[in-house]
This record gives structure tokens, sequence and C-alpha cells, in this order.
């Protein structure tokens, strides 16, 4: 066993005897030794002492671990990346039951920091998500609100958890310089066929009476209810207006006859 400062080294369980730095290094970084280095720590009268780092005859190096399975492989705690003067400014991956990768950075006051992470957490029935969260950190506690989640199915929601059966979900405003709304239903354009069977202006104003809304729009109860298909509403309102124009043509028609029979 070699002690170099508070740290002792062994050998295919051999003591190690005093070397110079050079032999020392010599040994270190021989595939021998590689292959069957050991750092113990904490030691037990009955387990003898806990590994803190060790590398098996595959090369992958273990810490807190005694059988690293990957070329690195930390076992019960956190990697940890901190600016050289601020440790507070940090990345950390955190090996918790929700794993997550953790940016902080010191606001300068006390334990606060501006925190951002993204790691998966229990949604629910079985299901881990994809959460994207910021806020601050006060040493003890981490974001907990999402700013975006991707759920199990694929599903993203940005300002909730729960997206639901849509692809996107946005709980909030949208701004965008334009917006594409690709249609899955025809084109309107059948009202003007000539087999195309137009309600007159006298079914209509019956079915308002009635209804207090057009037909085949939905009720202001539906829309508060239901919310809106963008695609699908906006189809409506050009039917809605095609026939609209359908029923200004004819109006102009008699018009004209009105004037000529006048004349």
């Amino acid at each position: 066993m070699l002690q170099v400062g508070n740290l002792f080294l062994t050998y295919n369980n051999q003591i190690m005897k005093t070397l110079t730095s050079a032999i020392l290094f010599a040994v270190l970084t021989s595939t021998a030794f590689a292959q069957n280095l050991s750092v113990p720590g904490t030691y037990s009268s009955s387990t003898g002492y806990s590994k803190i780092l060790t590398n098996s005859s595959t090369s992958n190096f273990g810490i807190g671990t005694s059988a690293p399975d990957a070329l690195l492989h930390v076992s019960g705690a956190d990697l940890k990346v901190s600016h050289n003067t601020f440790p507070k400014i940090n990345v950390r991956l955190d090996a918790m039951a929700e794993p997550a990768i953790i940016f902080r950075r010191w606001t300068g006051t006390a334990d606060v920091s501006h925190t951002a992470k993204i790691g998966q957490f229990f949604i629910g029935a079985g299901e881990y998500a994809l959460g994207f969260g910021l806020g601050a950190f006060n040493g003890a506690t981490l974001p907990t609100t999402h700013a975006m989640t991707i759920r199990l199915n694929g599903n993203v929601g940005i300002g909730t958890d729960d997206p639901g059966s849509y692809k996107l979900a946005v709980n909030g405003s949208i701004n965008a310089a334009e917006v594409k709304v690709t249609a899955t239903i025809p084109g309107p354009d059948y009202v003007f066929e000539k087999d195309y069977k137009l309600p007159t202006l006298g079914e209509i104003e019956s079915y308002i009476t009635k209804n207090k809304h057009l037909p085949e729009v939905p009720s202001a109860k539906e829309m508060e209810e239901n919310g809106l298909q963008l695609g699908e509403m906006n189809l409506l309102l050009l039917k809605k207006i095609e026939e609209l124009t359908l029923y200004m043509i004819e109006q102009q028609k008699r018009i004209e006859q009105l004037e000529t029979k006048v004349k």
C-alpha cells in the first residue's frame, strides 16, 4: 500500500513501497497497473476499505463502485464542473431518482442562484417525462415548474405538463410572423357548383331566430367549452363569405330587373 498525502494505493492487493515521482508515474500509467488500480475510502472492520476509485480489467473506471460498466462509472454521487474562482457557477449531473443536468449561476446573494434544469420527472401512471425548468435555487430546492415538457409519446407542452393528445400544447399566447395550417377538409368552392343547394334567406332567418347563431357555425357556448379549430373555422367562414357573395349577386340581379321596369 502506498500513501501519497492522505491517499493510499494498492496494486493487486500488494503493499507498494515508497517510489520516486518518476517511477510512480511510470507504474501508474502502465497497462498492468491501470487494470488493477484501486483507491480505498472509508474503512470498515467487517468489509474492509470501501473503494472510492477502481479500475477493472476492461479499463473501465469506477468511482464509488468496484464493478464499473462504462469508461467512467460514478455511483452514489453527482458530477460537478464549476468555475475556478466562483464555485457557485457550475454544471451538475445529478444521479438522483429523477436524473438531471443542472446549470447554476450565483446571483451574489447568499445561496440564491439562477438555475436551469433539464431532466426526467415523474408525471404519474408509471411515466417519466423530460422537463426543462427555470427558476431560483435557494440551496435546497430546485425548480419544479417546467417551461417545457416532452411526454413519453413525444407530445410537447409549453407552460403545461399535460399536452393531452396534441403534439404541441401551449398554455399562453403565441406570437408568430406566419402560421401555416394544413387543410384536412375540402375547400368550400363547391358552393359555386350548379347543383349546390343554397339556403334561402328565409331559411337562414328562421334558423337564427331559433338558435341565435349561423347554421354550421358553433355557438358561443360551444366555442368557450371546446375552443376553435383554426383550419376548420377559417374554411367555414370562407364558405359563409362565398354564400354571401351568391346572395349579393342574386340581389344585384333583382335590383337591375326593378330598375329596368321603372324605366
